[in-house]
């Protein structure tokens, strides 16, 4: 962990599922404790404020939610909801002392700021609809940087207020190409059963 008291130990067969240990450093000749068993699922430690542990995984969520638990009583019923499971695909980072919630929404990425209670701060407005990654830094650093590219965006890197969710330009790809000169929009239409596909339309 990032205050280096525990070590976190993840173990695996194959690419997906994983068993989850913890070693309490600040002890010396600590036992390594089994916080999961088995390889069901998939459950990392995201990360910790002292005994508090923060934890993204798919048990009995498929989409993947993000929990909390206390270190001396790890069984996974013992967990709390901090982001719970939605309809759409979860990953978390961390940075500024904030959790970052990307999600996949209709082929689109969608990144939602939270405190570590789980009170949702905001929703961050992107430079434009297309695939953003990253949003992860130190606690105490009040800049983070994340990538952002679409169908007239050259992947660009930006940085990024904690406070205000504000984003700039940090670095733009030296190519001659200008994206004003062209808009990229999302839009929808219905299949034959109902369901609404989206696609995206660049001109």
């Amino acid at each position: 962990t990032d205050d280096e008291n525990y070590l976190i130990i993840s173990a695996a067969n194959t690419t997906t599922g994983n068993e989850l240990y913890v070693q309490d450093l600040t002890k010396p000749g600590s036992k390594i404790v089994n916080i999961l068993s088995g390889f069901e699922s998939s459950t990392n430690i995201i990360d910790n404020d002292g005994e508090t542990f923060y934890v993204q995984t798919n048990l009995n969520a498929p989409n993947n939610k993000l929990v909390k638990m206390n270190i001396r009583q790890p069984e996974s019923k013992n967990w709390v909801d901090v982001i719970p499971e939605t309809e759409h695909v979860l990953n978390v980072s961390t940075g500024g002392g904030y959790l970052f919630a990307n999600y996949l929404k209709d082929a689109i990425s969608v990144i939602e700021q939270y405190d570590y209670t789980g009170k949702k701060i905001r929703e961050i407005q992107l430079p434009g609809v297309g695939s953003a990654g990253g949003f992860s830094g130190k606690k105490k650093e009040k800049t983070i940087y994340y990538g952002f590219s679409n169908y007239i965006t050259p992947s660009t890197s930006f940085k990024f207020n904690v406070d205000n969710g504000q984003s700039e330009v940090y670095i733009k790809p030296k190519v001659k190409f200008n994206s004003d000169e062209f808009e990229s929009k999302q839009v929808f239409y219905t299949s034959k059963d109902g369901t609404k596909i989206p696609m995206i339309i660049t001109y």
